[in-house]
């Protein structure tokens, strides 16, 4: 209609070519980032230890202290925790059912996976549902909304096992003024809607905020001497990491981790620093190695039973040589 001919074919074309580079997934957990990656085991467990002196001293509240351990012992996505419910615990079987997060076409609650814990930690979760059983049960007092027995225990039953109880306020607060104007029925509706949804559930950035203010109130410190920079993230390639250093498969590894791909489980299996023993055992124990050494100055190296190194010298003469070597034969092969 106005008389031009458009955009020429052939323009498109490198655009097809194109392809948008994917997140860099795990690089803080393959780079073993100090203020981003997984925490080395020292960390995790001065972690814990400030975790337990602040609970008993009160400096964090039992529902802080709650999610924090459930994200060190699961290392499971924030998204994960926020979705549980009351229900989910399973007393008989010190089970808990915990919702997936990240699958395909799935929905709130759709699909769930089921760990133990030790009776010690079940406990803790134990007396995180007493306490939001209890509370729920006054606000419903305070509020007069008087329901039926068995309204009353699905909706304790449904309840999140950490509530936003900021964004639960607003439905008891409705469901008592319909109960006021007479309206009981449309109140258990309302409630029995919100309580089975997401309405009443955090949201994932109110759980990181949760972890951080739970290191800081512990005064947990990283490897460095700062105050912890703690999130659901580095707690969850924390639990990966110490998993791959356990020796488990990469199998294991991806249903303990709640993974779907099992590529996604290379990222904590690929750069661990175990992984230098064998080759340095094998290098520090080889007979051209230490003539190596030997003829650079040096003094023979020896492996322990550990894989540690020993050596009375310094062996700098030799690696630099080495490091040519390489990349001499990798500019060999360009």
């Amino acid at each position: 209609a106005l008389r031009f001919p458009g955009v020429n074919t052939e323009v498109g074309e490198p655009l097809n070519t194109m392809r948008l580079k994917g997140d860099d997934s795990g690089r803080a957990a393959r780079r073993m980032e100090s203020d981003d990656g997984p925490l080395d085991p020292g960390e995790l467990q001065r972690l814990i230890g400030d975790l337990y002196r602040a609970y008993e001293q009160k400096s964090i509240t039992h529902d802080r202290f709650a999610t924090t351990l459930f994200h060190i012992l699961t290392g499971r996505r924030p998204r994960q925790s926020a979705d549980l419910k009351c229900r989910d615990l399973q007393d008989h079987t010190r089970y808990v059912c915990i919702p997936r997060a990240k699958q395909r076409g799935g929905t709130f609650r759709s699909t769930f996976r089921s760990i133990e814990f030790s009776a010690v930690h079940f406990a803790v979760f134990e007396h995180q549902r007493a306490l939001v059983r209890a509370h729920f049960e006054l606000l419903l007092d305070g509020l007069a909304i008087e329901l039926p027995s068995q309204d009353v225990e699905s909706l304790l039953l449904d309840l999140p096992l950490f509530p936003a109880w900021r964004r639960l306020m607003p439905s008891l607060q409705e469901a008592s003024d319909l109960v006021k104007a007479g309206q009981l029925d449309k109140a258990r509706l309302l409630l029995r809607e919100h309580a089975f949804g997401p309405r009443w559930h955090r949201k994932s950035v109110s759980v990181l905020e949760e972890l951080q203010h739970a290191a800081t109130a512990s005064g947990a410190k990283a490897r460095d001497g700062t105050p912890l920079q703690l999130d659901g993230r580095r707690l969850r390639h924390t639990k990966g990491t110490d998993l791959a250093r356990a020796g488990l498969s990469p199998e294991i590894i991806s249903w303990v981790m709640d993974h779907t791909l099992l590529s996604s489980t290379r990222i904590y299996i690929d750069n661990l620093p175990e992984h230098a023993i064998p080759p340095n055992t094998a290098m520090s124990n080889s007979v051209v190695m230490q003539n190596v050494v030997f003829n650079h100055g040096g003094v023979g190296l020896r492996s322990t039973g550990s894989g540690a190194v020993t050596a009375n010298t310094s062996y700098s003469n030799a690696v630099g040589l080495l490091v040519e070597g390489f990349s001499g034969a990798i500019a060999n092969n360009l």
